[in-house]
Parts: structure tokens; C-alpha cells; sequence
């Protein structure tokens, strides 16, 4: 990646776009904006604006110091108080390695819904968290977004909020020789989720679940 000392190259293009249907407004636009900084301490950062089928804003920032990497649960640590300055919910946090890259996604939530504006001061405000904190290493991609209508379930508290839903699960042991569970979510309670699968009900320890999301 070429470094620019001192100099800043701005983009902008903006296009009609899809309905959102997991968004509270009528229609969505398509952001684009690209920018490419040095902020002469070696950080060379790549930004990207972005609206599509679902809100999203994407940050791509290169870092030439070396950081352990941090836990996705010290990382919601970190940004909760954030997030919830703004008045919107944490909803979860994921981070997937990708070779010598790794994609930090961050979901937002609120009672009216989310919208590109909400995503965009958002990501503005967890970026500065992150630059200031340095909880990651190398090269990584920030995406901040609603959860969307295949909304994923991070937290047990969250599954009772979608009883009579049907879900997907994928655990990280399987049960009878089986990992991966479709089926409607009959209740969670006692660290256990209980589904009907196949007309049969399962009990599914939380503590099992590798990942989770309602079924769309």
C-alpha cells in the first residue's frame, strides 16, 4: 500500500439504491467515499462509505505496530459505553480472522430502527475508540451495521426476545453426532435453548452454541 505523506485523496459518489428492508426508512441510498491519509506516525487508513441491501459502513485500516490481538469480549467492553452515548444498542461483535487480515463487525440496534446516519456516527465514534485503544494487530476491516432481517444471536438474554421464531444454530460440539439445528425456538431459560426440530423438541446448552441467528 503506497503511503501519501501528508496527503489526503477524497472521493465521493452517490447512487440510488435498494430498499432496506431492515431499515425504519422508505428507501436507501448507496454511499461510496474513499480516503487515503498518513497521520505521520506510520497508520496509513483507508476508508469506505457504504449502503446497500443493508446499512453498512466499512473502515479498512492498516497498522504497522504490533498488538495482541484482543478478545471479542473485551472488545463490546470497549465499545458499549460508546455505542450507548449515541443511544443505540451493542448488539454484537465479531471478529474473523482472514489470513494476515481480520474483519471486525460491529451490529447496532435500537426500538426505531437503524439508519445509514446511525451507522456512519457510529463507525466514526468506534474508530476513535479503536485508534486511541489499539486492541488489534495488523492489517483489519471495521464494518458497522444493523443486524438485519437474518439477525445473529450473540448474547442468551437475546434468544428470549425471538420465542416462536424459527433459528439457526451451529454448535461448537455436536449432540448425537450432529452440529448444525433449524428449527423454532420454543424458550430459553436455565442457560439451555429448546427448539422444535423436526417435530421434536432439543435442549441446547448455551454454553454449546457456536453461532446463531433467526432464520430469513
Amino acid at each position: 500500500m503506497q503511503i501519501y505523506a501528508g496527503a489526503f485523496l477524497s472521493a465521493l459518489q452517490v447512487e440510488k439504491g435498494v430498499k432496506d428492508v431492515g431499515a425504519s426508512q422508505a428507501g436507501a441510498y448507496r454511499f461510496r467515499h474513499r480516503r487515503l491519509c498518513d497521520d505521520g506516525v506510520g497508520k496509513t487508513s483507508i476508508l469506505f462509505l457504504r449502503w446497500a441491501a443493508g446499512p453498512l459502513f466499512v473502515c479498512v485500516v492498516k497498522k504497522v505496530n504490533d498488538k495482541v490481538v484482543a478478545s471479542v469480549d473485551m472488545i463490546s467492553d470497549l465499545l458499549r459505553p460508546t455505542i450507548e452515548a449515541l443511544s443505540l444498542e451493542l448488539w454484537g461483535v465479531e471478529h474473523i480472522a482472514r489470513g494476515r487480515s481480520s474483519l471486525l463487525r460491529i451490529y447496532i440496534d435500537s426500538p426505531e430502527g437503524i439508519t445509514i446516519d446511525d451507522c456512519e456516527r457510529a463507525s466514526r465514534q468506534v474508530s476513535g475508540v479503536l485508534d486511541v485503544e489499539d486492541p488489534l494487530s495488523g492489517e483489519y476491516t471495521l464494518e458497522v451495521s444493523s443486524p438485519g432481517m437474518d439477525r445473529p444471536l450473540f448474547r442468551f438474554e437475546q434468544y428470549g426476545q425471538f420465542i416462536g421464531d424459527v433459528v439457526n444454530l451451529r454448535l461448537r460440539t455436536p449432540i448425537d453426532g450432529r452440529r448444525k439445528f433449524k428449527g423454532v425456538l420454543e424458550k430459553a431459560e436455565a442457560d439451555q435453548v429448546v427448539m422444535t426440530v423436526d417435530g421434536e423438541l432439543v435442549e441446547i446448552p448455551f454454553q454449546h452454541i457456536d453461532k446463531a441467528n433467526i432464520a430469513f
